[in-house]
């Protein structure tokens, strides 16, 4: 699968690389003829660079991407995990699919004002990247693109995003605040409430361990709270469906709070709280039998009426969170965290 190279060059009489040519570990040193009229090293660094769509194509441990280029191919650096620092320069538009995957070893990322586009799993488990600044001009930010990436604590989507891929930032185990710039026509944070919600459908696509679900929120969507820290939620009565894996792998989820009294049209999909242990509570007897139906036979899931919550005050019950900060290294969801098959 893998070979243990660390420098490899290019002839000035290849013509062609094919799709994922290389996937070598320890590769340091990449090096092309300066006569190849097809490719280049972008003088001297480390990197081949298609030079008809100005496409870096691959990378290594030691690559500087030179300014010139515009595209960051698929896979480009995939698991390059020597990569500590990562520098986009300016005139970069578009960062292909899995291009810094696996690329564990990253602790500082700098992405530019040209940036357009940033591809499924782009940087999937770059587990040490803490901060990532999006510029005004992304436009789309694809499935899973930062997924994993446990040490990233503050999220601000621009104005200009208008496409968001399912469970972009799942498993951002440490993401305490979700900011989305109010000019934004297609995402909104609810007004300051720490969650990133698609306003077409009013779904909540992604929270936190500080979020607090904003009334008038109608679905907790596809992994939106999955392998966080959250401890207690609470889901206003506006909510009617909590989606596929949206709590999934929760361990410090303790308890639910759903603001609903009519489960009638109600919807917990598939894997909703799976690995969870966790109470629910509901406002009445009616509601909580209602909701047992729902659930079927889920033995890590106690219902229980609000007025049998200790503590509990009587009307609506606020979201109570304490921020805890667990790493969560599972990969789960089998039908979603589906890695596309790499010819490597």
């Amino acid at each position: 699968k893998y070979c243990n190279i660390s420098s490899i060059s290019i002839p000035a009489s290849v013509e062609s690389l094919g799709s994922e040519v290389i996937s070598f570990y320890n590769l340091s040193s990449i090096s092309v003829d300066s006569n190849n009229q097809y490719y280049s090293d972008g003088n001297g660094s480390n990197c081949i660079i298609e030079k008809s769509t100005n496409t870096l194509l691959y990378g290594c441990d030691s690559t500087i991407i030179p300014s010139g280029v515009q595209k960051i191919a698929n896979h480009a650096f995939y698991e390059c995990e020597g990569l500590t620092s990562v520098v986009i320069p300016e005139g970069v538009t578009e960062i292909g699919e899995s291009a810094f995957e696996g690329c564990e070893g990253i602790t500082t990322l700098t992405l530019p004002e040209s940036l357009v586009s940033v591809g499924d799993m782009a940087f999937m488990e770059c587990m040490q990247v803490t901060t990532i600044n999006l510029a005004d001009d992304v436009e789309s930010v694809g499935q899973m693109a930062f997924a994993m990436c446990v040490s990233l604590q503050n999220l601000n989507i621009p104005a200009g995003v208008t496409d968001i891929g399912d469970m972009a930032f799942v498993g951002c185990a440490n993401l305490t605040s979700i900011t989305v710039d109010p000019n934004n026509t297609a995402y909104s944070d609810g007004n300051g409430s720490n969650c990133l919600i698609d306003t077409s459908t009013n779904t909540l696509i992604n929270g936190c361990v500080n979020t607090v679900i904003p009334e008038g929120v109608e679905a907790i969507g596809y992994g939106a709270f999955a392998m966080t820290g959250i401890s207690s939620i609470t889901i206003p009565s506006s909510v009617t469906t909590i989606g596929e894996f949206a709590f999934v792998e929760c361990p410090n989820l303790e308890e639910v709070i759903i603001n609903t009294d009519d489960f009638s049209t109600f919807e917990i999909l598939e894997g909703a709280f799976e690995g969870c242990n966790c109470t629910i509570y509901v406002p009445n007897s009616t509601a909580a039998a209602e909701l047992e139906t729902i659930l079927g036979d889920n033995s890590d899931i106690t219902v229980r009426t609000i007025s049998e919550r200790q503590g509990a005050s009587t009307g609506v019950v606020e979201s109570i969170i304490t921020p805890t900060f667990t790493l969560i290294l599972l990969f789960i969801m089998l039908s979603v965290l589906t890695k596309k098959k790499r010819k490597i």
